[in-house]
């Protein structure tokens, strides 16, 4: 009879701990999942073109992380995308993308713009060559926020270790610009780099809200939703969850205008 009821404790046991494990593994994988939806009005997305080669751009890199730590997100939205034009056959800096080039170039032309240069800042847009003025700043975002916003983005994330999943949703309030798309776009906070190369050599930078994945442009022509599966790779897969988010725009093409956008972090 012990024997039998020692038994029956250890089942009794195993079962608690089976289920405890069981649910400790639904909270960690609903923790997870976060979601992020747009504001009822337009949101300003902040672009900063910018280089670890360039000497003038560490200023405006602080800016911009400050920028972002301390803005809500529902007013403003920083991204820094690294342009190439400043690497070499020596030295490269290790976030630039050729297509944050092309990127720059396409705004410039679809905006009137005449050349491109580091730092550059563009408000959902537009360039403003006085962004260090904070009255100049805030004037144009004040232009951009008290507008109601003609589309709604929802945005949705799972991780599972190195990988995650990303469900973007669209729906137009009204009738849109026909070259209306959208863009998605993963970042990363709290990055340093040992600068070899450029006019910083020699230099430790800090960054955030880098662009380390950008994904190619979807049409807008309605409703829809987006879904992507992205392998993040051995340095991202490892980076924490609180370092890492998620931006989603939706732009006219034509004009170079971003109409709305919205971010969220990645939960722990």
């Amino acid at each position: 009879m012990k024997r039998i009821a020692w038994l029956t404790g250890l089942v009794a046991l195993l079962l608690f701990t089976l289920v405890s494990g069981a649910s400790a593994a639904d909270a960690a994988s609903a923790a997870a999942r976060c979601t992020a939806v747009s504001a009822p009005h337009r949101t300003a997305l902040i672009e900063l073109y910018t280089s670890e080669g360039c000497s003038s751009c560490p200023p405006a890199d602080d800016w911009l992380g400050r920028l972002g730590a301390a803005a809500n997100p529902e007013m403003i939205v920083p991204l820094a995308l690294h342009v190439t034009y400043w690497d070499s056959r020596q030295w490269r800096d290790r976030f630039s993308d050729e297509r944050f080039d092309a990127r720059q170039r396409d705004q410039m032309h679809r905006t009137g713009g005449h050349f491109v240069y580091t730092p550059q800042i563009l408000v959902s847009g537009d360039s403003l060559e006085d962004w260090s003025s904070r009255a100049a700043f805030e004037q144009k975002v004040k232009q951009i926020v008290t507008q109601p916003s003609p589309v709604d983005i929802g945005i949705t994330l799972d991780r599972m270790g190195g990988s995650l999943d990303i469900q973007t949703t669209i729906t137009p309030r009204g009738k849109l610009p026909p070259s209306s798309q959208a863009v998605i776009a993963v970042y990363e906070n709290r990055l340093s780099s040992n600068v070899a190369g450029g006019e910083n050599d020699g230099r430790n930078l800090h960054h955030d809200y880098v662009v380390r994945q950008w994904l190619e442009p979807v049409p807008v022509n309605g409703a829809l939703t987006v879904t992507r599966h992205l392998a993040l790779g051995d340095e991202l897969g490892k980076t924490p969850g609180a370092s890492l988010g998620v931006v989603a725009f939706v732009e006219a093409a034509n004009s170079g205008e971003v109409i709305q956008v919205a971010r969220t972090p990645l939960c722990e």
